[in-house]
Order: C-alpha cells, then structure tokens, then sequence
C-alpha cells in the first residue's frame, strides 16, 4: 500500500493553523494512517485532546 508522506510538516502546519482558535477541537479522522499526523498536531499545538 503506497502512501503519500510528502509535504508532512506543511500538513501537519496547515492543521495547527486551522485549529488554533479552537478551545477543544474535536477530531474525526476517517483514513487515520496510524494517526501520525494529528499526533505531530498534538505535540505543537499543546491543547488538551
């Protein structure tokens, strides 16, 4: 199974950009990829999941 890993720390930017106004953000992932993404989220973002 291939998958796509480019441009990861731009997507993981992208994110904590789109939620930082956002006090609980609540997280649906539906293809989680081992949730390597929002777990890179999590440690820049430092709010409470």
């Amino acid at each position: 199974m291939k998958t796509d890993n480019s441009h990861f720390e731009e997507k993981v930017l992208l994110r904590v950009e789109s939620i930082k106004d956002i006090e609980k953000p609540v997280i649906l992932e539906l293809y989680a990829g081992k949730s390597t993404l929002w777990e890179e989220v999590k440690k820049k973002d430092r709010k409470k999941y």
